[in-house]
């Protein structure tokens, strides 16, 4: 079950669908792009989740097992993205997962306070 929206699609479709051992179920919006993507991409009606999250641990149990869930692919999209809970009920479900982290940045001059962004300004105005 690939859980990592639209925008990487493409790049898992394009290695997994036709492959006779693979079944890949996206769950992702539900929105006419989506949809045409999948299309596109040939990823078939009956393996398409499209609904609006966050989902609770019983929703995704449910889906999980309605699908047959062996592996699930997600990104580290933190709370807003409820991906504890697809993390933590897949493992209690002995599902593999594969996490996509998010690059580490560096922002250079950071902040935390608007003092200290004054000051900066000030500083380099000089």
């Amino acid at each position: 079950m690939l859980t990592t929206g639209s925008k990487t699609l493409p790049i898992f479709a394009g290695h997994l669908i036709g492959d006779p051992d693979i079944r890949l179920v996206a769950r992702m919006l539900p929105r006419r792009d989506n949809m045409e993507k999948c299309e596109e991409l040939g990823v078939e009606q009956k393996n398409i989740i499209a609904m609006q999250g966050p989902f609770t641990r019983e929703l995704n149990e449910a889906l999980y097992r309605q699908y047959g869930t062996t592996v699930m692919v997600t990104k580290e999209s933190g709370r807003i993205g409820a991906v504890d809970e697809k993390v933590e009920t897949a493992l209690q479900m002995g599902i593999e997962v594969i996490l996509i982290s998010r690059p580490e940045l560096e922002f250079g001059t950071v902040f935390t306070d608007y003092e200290g962004v004054l000051g900066q300004l000030e500083e380099s105005a000089r």
